[in-house]
Formats: structure tokens, sequence, C-alpha cells
């Protein structure tokens, strides 16, 4: 998941930037106003940022630090019951609002997947019915 999501930031790092620039100017900046469907935009995905790092961090670790029932907890910073929540509370926050992110941008998903899905499947190319005149050779 961190490697897909490094792929999709990079992919859309221009928009996180300018987005970043619009929210900047909508908190200092009295004049400068965002639509709402670009607030609930961003509110979403400031939703699944922040979900990803609280699921990632606690993700990992639960890969090195060693677990199981007779296991010490090793208490870094939280109970490991408490990463155990974290995890998962984090976990159906970032499906719910990656969904709606989804739901949001599906007119892109269904555009981009057509153009995409164009280059790949045309259709053979007929052979060309045009008679050359033979050439003197």
């Amino acid at each position: 998941m961190i490697s897909v999501v490094v792929i999709h930031l990079s992919l859309h790092w221009r928009w996180v930037v300018n987005m970043t620039r619009r929210m900047v100017k909508e908190v200092f900046v009295k004049n400068a106003s965002m639509n709402p469907r670009g607030r609930f935009n961003l509110l979403v995905n400031i939703t699944v940022a922040i979900s990803f790092l609280v699921t990632a961090l606690s993700g990992v670790y639960f890969l090195f630090v060693p677990g199981g029932r007779g296991a010490v907890d090793p208490l870094f910073l939280f109970t490991r019951q408490t990463w155990d929540m974290l995890h998962t509370w984090g976990g159906v926050v970032l499906i719910i609002a990656a969904v709606e992110h989804f739901i949001i941008h599906w007119n892109w998903i269904v555009k981009v997947s057509r153009s995409v899905a164009k280059g790949f499947f045309r259709p053979p190319q007929k052979p060309s019915t045009a008679k050359t005149a033979p050439s003197e050779a």
C-alpha cells in the first residue's frame, strides 16, 4: 500500500502543491474563496492522508515488534492494544474515505480508463485496398 500511495502522489504531486497553496490562501487571505465542492474534496483527501498514515505506522509497528500471547508488551509510545485500535479504526476510516474519493473522481477515472483501454485494444487496421501502380525496376 505504501508503494501504491507513493506512485499515486508522484502522479498527482502538482495537484497536491496547488491545493496546499489554495488552502493556505483560504486560511490567511480574506478575499480567497474555495467552492464547497473543493473544500469537501480537500477534506476527504486530508482524511485519506491522515488515516493512511495512522494505518501505515501502526502496521509497521506490528511488522517489526514481536507479538504473540506470551510476548511482553514493548510499550513503544502506546500499548499493543492501543496500536491495534489505531490500526483497526485508521483502516476503517481509510476505506470509507477512499471510497468517497473514488466516488468524487469517478467521471475522471472512467474517462482516463477508456482512453487507456483504447490504446491497448485498438481494432486491427484493414490493409489498404488502394491499388498502386507496379514499380518499374
